[in-house]
């Protein structure tokens, strides 16, 4: 069942003040939620098929049987749109990582941050369709959104998916696990290399003797982590266990 938040509702007695009592959504907000998500599976669709160009109120207005007068009432743009579906797959992968990251114990800041990286390696062979739009809108040259309070959306849900593998990092410095840097850079770093290693995925499939997308992955992250001062051996150790324990994604179940 969907639920929202209500903000007036009074804690009963067996609550703490920091709960928030929650109300079933009414038929009518449901339906609009429906409604979103299939909008934005059809945006998806779009951009997938042709491309940012591809996307247009118009069609998306066709594919979810509504007139493009009644999308404007959900998105007033196509900048909206573009931001809605960005800020929903880069939220995805972060809950899909963010489980990951809850199957290892908190005090190993060197595994969670290889983890992170790794599970962005599999969350690509998974949804292909997620990373695809995700590599055409970093490889778009053009200024998509150019008003920054409509593209605030996106770019606080980037901060968010970034934010474990940040303080992994941070972590890992003060135990003097890696030298001391700047977090944030190290994670950018990470994601983006991460990213460039796996758009050799079609380049596997017709070399597979050649390109091992699976090996390159662990070679940089590992590269990266030992130029940041990790000790090799901890670090190929590390590797070791996580691909001991089994593909990353299925420890949180399938949820994709």
């Amino acid at each position: 069942m969907i639920y929202a938040h209500d903000s007036h509702a009074q804690p009963s007695s067996d609550t703490t003040a920091a709960q928030t009592a929650v109300k079933p959504l009414s038929p009518r907000a449901r339906r609009r939620a429906a409604r979103l998500v299939a909008i934005l599976a059809a945006a998806e669709a779009q951009v997938v098929g042709g491309g940012f160009d591809a996307l247009s109120i118009h069609g998306v207005a066709k594919a979810v049987d509504l007139t493009p007068g009644a999308l404007y009432r959900y998105f007033d743009s196509k900048a909206a749109l573009i931001i809605a579906l960005t800020s929903r797959v880069v939220e995805g992968f972060a809950t899909e990582v963010n489980g990951v990251l809850a199957t290892l114990p908190s005090d190993a800041p060197l595994a969670r941050a290889m983890a992170a990286a790794l599970a962005y390696g599999e969350l690509a062979h998974h949804a292909p369709h997620r990373f695809g739009l995700l590599s055409m809108l970093l490889a778009d040259s053009r200024v998509l959104v150019p008003e920054q309070s409509t593209a605030e959306p996106a770019l606080l849900a980037a901060e968010r998916a970034l934010d474990p593998m940040m303080d992994a990092l941070e972590r890992a410095a003060e135990r003097r696990l890696l030298s001391a840097g700047d977090a944030a850079e190290r994670a950018l770093l990470l994601l983006t290399a991460s990213h460039g290693v796996l758009q050799l995925r079609k380049q596997a499939q017709r070399l597979p003797g050649m390109v091992d997308v699976h090996a390159l992955l662990r070679s940089m992250v590992s590269a990266l982590l030992i130029g940041w001062g990790a000790d090799p051996k901890h670090v190929e150790n590390t590797l070791t266990t996580l691909d001991g324990a089994g593909p990353l994604l299925s420890r949180q179940g399938d949820n994709r």
